[in-house]
């Protein structure tokens, strides 16, 4: 069960924005608090996920490893894709597709977190239409502003003015 304090937070975050606070409480009742020490790997790119993360303090690197611990380089670098702030999200694709991870998410300090399990986030929901509505409605404006952002930070067009 999340504290008063940390609900106040999660009420403030944009994938559960507009949930009324009485949802938000009974939500708390399904997720759990956890801590990361710096360079703690939350996710590994390659490993089924199964939980929506909310970041509530600290920095995290969202990133495609040079390799996998105990395993030889796979790519010349790590490839950085984003970098998670308090009120972000991440793991979100493990509750709709059900595969491996498609990056790794690595904390850069020390991090508060909120983890909420595929299981319990389809338990929360089951008779939740109009929740489940918003919080759906709020995960596609955030995965659309993400594409939006890597389609800019890919657009090499020359500009020759």
């Amino acid at each position: 069960m999340l504290s008063e304090e940390t609900l106040a937070i999660l009420a403030k975050t944009e994938i559960f924005e507009g949930l009324p606070y009485d949802e938000l409480r009974q939500l708390g009742r399904f997720a759990f608090e956890l801590t990361a020490g710096a360079d703690d790997m939350i996710l590994a790119e390659g490993v089924p996920g199964d939980a929506l993360y909310v970041v509530l303090e600290g920095r995290l690197q969202v990133a495609l490893l040079k390799s996998k611990p105990g395993q030889p380089a796979r790519r010349y670098s790590d490839v950085s894709l984003n970098e998670l702030k308090p009120h972000d999200c991440f793991g979100e694709y493990s509750l709709f597709d059900r595969q491996p991870a498609s990056a790794s998410v690595v904390a850069r300090e020390r991090c508060r977190l909120i983890k909420l399990t595929r299981a319990n986030f389809d338990q929360f929901l089951a008779d939740k239409d109009g929740v489940a509505r918003s919080i759906y409605h709020n995960l596609l404006r955030i995965l659309i502003r993400r594409l939006r952002k890597k389609d800019q930070e890919l657009d090499l067009t020359l500009d020759y003015d």
